[in-house]
């Protein structure tokens, strides 16, 4: 009985000085599972100063890109309209509504060859004092913002002489000093009605300045 004793006695203390099994699987587990790893943050790119607040997701990008803007500005740049190169006052033009047909251009104020024209602007009476016209008197003037088939250069006392629409100077004879001279429009509806900027008063004064 004695000898039973001491044997189990002796088994005991083998078991617990041996490592059990159970307990070698558990240390090789432990060993060979993955490590908790810290979290890596890729950066894809930098924006400009202010864009801090790229990633915000209240934050709402502009659906609209700046070439879109750029386009319908030179839209509407194309569309305003484009007014006719004449100038009122240049001799031997082409008519300014002429032009506007063809090109599509805009004659700023011009009234229709179904009404009367406005009145022309005279310019100057320009006495002339050199080779075979020396003498006359060459007016000058400027066109009206209306249709013009021809215009006529009323002198007082009646003489009426009449010039083409390219027309914006004409020749008369020599005249007294305070002679009022005007100058009409005309087309198929009638003709201008005189007015303080279509009618001057020849004065002497111009012939002595040039004399001397």
């Amino acid at each position: 009985m004695m000898s039973l004793c001491r044997n189990l006695a002796v088994l005991l203390l083998f078991l617990i000085a041996s490592p059990l099994p159970h307990s070698h699987l558990f240390t090789h587990a432990t060993s060979t599972a993955p490590a908790t790893r810290p979290r890596i943050i890729f950066l894809t790119g930098f924006g400009s100063e202010g864009d801090d607040d790229d990633d915000d997701e209240d934050y709402e990008k502009p659906t609209v890109s700046t070439q879109v803007v750029k386009s319908v500005q030179n839209t509407l740049v194309h569309q305003a309209p484009k007014l006719c190169h004449y100038d009122f006052c240049l001799e031997n033009q082409e008519p300014c509504d002429q032009i506007s047909a063809k090109t599509g251009c805009l004659c700023p104020g011009v009234s229709g060859g179904d009404q009367p024209p406005h009145s022309p602007r005279i310019q100057e009476l320009v006495p002339i004092t050199r080779g075979g016209d020396r003498g006359k008197i060459e007016i000058r003037w400027c066109a009206p913002s209306s249709v013009v088939t021809a215009y006529k250069v009323v002198i007082e006392g009646g003489e009426v002489l009449e010039f083409e629409d390219v027309s914006r100077r004409g020749l008369v004879r020599s005249m007294e000093v305070g002679t009022n001279v005007c100058v009409q429009a005309v087309n198929s509806a009638g003709h201008s009605i005189p007015s303080e900027f279509s009618c001057m008063r020849y004065q002497h004064l111009n012939l002595l300045t040039i004399n001397c």
